[in-house]
């Protein structure tokens, strides 16, 4: 699938969004087709929440370490931010 023909069609879709629901809906809807490739996939504030927690554990665990990409992104500032 090539997401630079959809660009402009979902640029616009964003841009009509009038709610934060709306606009997850639309995100959820984007990137679905891609089915977890990569582990791409948008979570709402639970699963967030869920997945900071899983990965607290395996760090206490040491099944994990401080520079695990997905630990970093989980618990960076900006992203903490979005779903507080």
């Amino acid at each position: 699938m090539n997401f630079d023909e959809k660009k402009d069609f979902y640029l616009e879709a964003a841009q009509s969004c009038e709610s934060l629901e709306e606009f997850y809906k639309l995100l959820k809807s984007i990137v679905k087709p891609y089915n977890g490739l990569g582990h791409l996939f948008i979570l709402n504030a639970e699963e967030y929440y869920l997945h900071q927690v899983t990965y607290d554990m395996a760090l206490e665990d040491r099944l994990i370490s401080l520079e695990n990409d997905n630990y970093k992104i989980l618990n960076d500032n900006e992203v903490k931010a979005t779903y507080d």
